[in-house]
C-alpha cells in the first residue's frame, strides 16, 4: 500500500473554468448593446448617469476596502457590473447626485458591510436602486422624451382617441400626476421640431390615469391617443402585432435607460447563455409565470372577466427583462438548487404581478426582487439537497 498522503481541500470540489473577473466581464459585455441603446435614445443625459454610476461605484469600493482594512476588490470587476446596473435602472433626466448615492448605499450599505462580494444578502445594484427611488421620488418620476419623439416624421398617432383631450400637455411634465397623451398642444411642439418636455414612462401614464381601472394598458394607450413610430405602424399594418408592442420591443419608448429595448436585452442574454453563465429555470419560470398570471388574471382589475390581460407588452416594459436575466439571476442573492430556483422565480412572478396590479406603484418589480431575495436563505433551508446516508 502507497504511503503517500493525499490532502483533501474543502467543498467545492466541482470548480468552473471561468474565474470572477471573467465572469462579470462577461456580464458587463451582454449589457452594453442595451446601454448604447440608452445613450443613443436619450443623449448625454444617459451617458453621464451611466458614467456617474459606475466610477462611483469603483470609487466606493476602493474607499470602503481601505476604510475596513480589506483587500482591494476592484479588481473582481463585481463594481463595474453594479454600477452599470445602477445607471441602467435609472432614468436619464436624473440630477447626477442620485446615481453617486445610490452607489454608496450599493456598496457601503448593501454589499461592504456584510462581507463584500459573496456574503451580500441582497443585490447591491437593486438596493442602491430602491433606496434612491424611495428618498428621491420626484427625481426618479422624470423620464427625457425618446429620440425618436423629437422628430415628428417618425411619430404616428391613432386614427382614433376619444380620451385624448381628457389629459393635458402641462399634466404630461408631471410624471406623480399626469399620464403620457400627446396633446393637440404637445404635438405641435414636436411638429415644430422642439425638444418634448420630460414625462412618465408607460407605466407610470397607465397607472396614473383613471382610465387605467377601465383598460388594460394596450386599450388605454390607444384609447389616449398614445404616439408610436411610423415604423411600428408599418410592422403593425403587415402583421398586426401592436404598434405598441413593436415599440417596445424594439426600443422606442421611454423608460430607465437600460430597459427600454427587449431585444438589445435579448441579445446580451444571448451572451450569457452562450457562456453558460446564467441559470434557465429563474428567467423562464418567471417570465412565464408572470405571463401567465397577467392573461389568465389581469383583466379581472379592469372588469374585463378571465384571460383578458395583456401579458407580452406587460413583460416588454418596466424592469421585467432586465431583472429576469440581470438581477434576478444573481449567483450571491438567488437560491442554490434548481427547486430553489423554481420556487423563487415562483414568488417573484407572483410579487411582481400583485404590486403592478393591485398597488400604487406602477412598477413592482424593484420591490418583489427585493423580497425574494429576502427569502433566499428560507428557500434554501427547505430545498437543499439531501444527504445520502443520513435520515432526515
Amino acid at each position: 500500500m502507497s504511503d503517500r498522503k493525499f490532502t483533501i481541500s474543502v467543498s467545492p470540489h466541482v470548480h468552473s473554468k471561468e474565474t470572477t473577473p471573467q465572469i462579470m466581464l462577461w456580464v458587463c459585455v451582454a449589457l452594453l448593446p442595451a446601454c448604447a441603446w440608452g445613450v443613443y435614445s436619450f443623449g448625454f443625459g444617459a451617458f453621464s448617469v451611466l458614467a456617474a454610476s459606475v466610477t462611483s461605484c469603483e470609487v466606493f469600493e476602493y474607499l470602503f476596502s481601505k476604510i475596513l482594512f480589506r483587500k482591494s476588490t476592484l479588481g473582481d470587476c463585481s463594481a463595474l457590473v453594479t454600477g452599470l446596473l445602477i445607471g441602467m435602472n435609472l432614468s436619464a433626466g436624473v440630477p447626477l447626485y442620485v446615481p453617486i448615492i445610490a452607489s454608496l448605499f450599493a456598496i457601503g450599505v448593501a454589499k461592504m458591510s456584510f462581507g463584500g462580494l459573496g456574503q451580500n444578502f441582497i443585490n447591491p445594484a437593486l438596493a442602491g436602486r430602491l433606496f434612491v427611488f424611495f428618498s428621491f421620488t420626484a427625481a426618479m418620476s422624470f423620464f427625457p422624451q425618446h429620440r425618436a419623439w423629437k422628430y415628428y416624421r417618425g411619430i404616428s398617432y391613432p386614427a382614433s382617441a376619444p380620451y385624448a383631450n381628457s389629459i393635458s400637455s402641462a399634466s404630461m411634465a408631471a410624471a406623480s400626476a399626469s399620464s403620457e397623451s400627446i396633446s393637440a398642444e404637445s404635438a405641435d411642439s414636436i411638429q415644430r421640431g422642439v425638444d418634448a418636455v420630460t414625462s412618465a414612462s408607460p407605466l407610470a401614464s397607465y397607472k396614473s390615469n383613471p382610465l387605467s381601472k377601465k383598460f388594460n394598458n394596450l386599450q388605454y394607450m390607444n384609447e389616449v391617443g398614445y404616439p408610436f413610430t411610423r415604423f411600428a405602424s408599418d410592422v403593425h399594418s403587415k402583421t398586426g402585432i401592436s404598434p405598441y408592442v413593436v415599440d417596445a420591443f424594439f426600443g422606442f419608448k421611454n423608460g430607465c435607460i437600460g430597459e427600454i429595448s427587449g431585444l438589445l436585452l435579448l441579445l446580451g442574454v444571448a451572451i450569457l447563455i452562450f457562456k453558460k453563465l446564467i441559470s434557465h429555470v429563474i428567467p423562464v419560470v418567471y417570465i412565464g409565470l408572470y405571463m401567465l398570471l397577467e392573461w389568465v388574471l389581469g383583466g379581472l382589475v379592469y372588469g374585463q372577466g378571465l384571460f383578458a390581460g395583456e401579458a407580452v407588452y406587460s413583460v416588454l416594459t418596466g424592469g421585467v427583462l432586465l431583472c429576469a436575466f440581470f438581477m434576478a439571476t444573481d449567483m450571491v442573492t438567488s437560491p442554490v438548487t434548481k427547486q430553489g430556483h423554481a420556487m423563487y422565480a415562483a414568488l417573484l412572478a407572483v410579487m411582481t404581478f400583485l404590486i403592478r396590479r393591485f398597488s400604487a406603484l406602477p412598477e413592482g418589480v424593484s420591490i418583489a426582487l427585493m423580497l425574494a431575495n429576502i427569502a433566499t436563505p428560507t428557500i434554501d433551508k427547505y430545498c437543499k439537497r439531501r444527504v445520502f446516508g443520513v435520515k432526515k
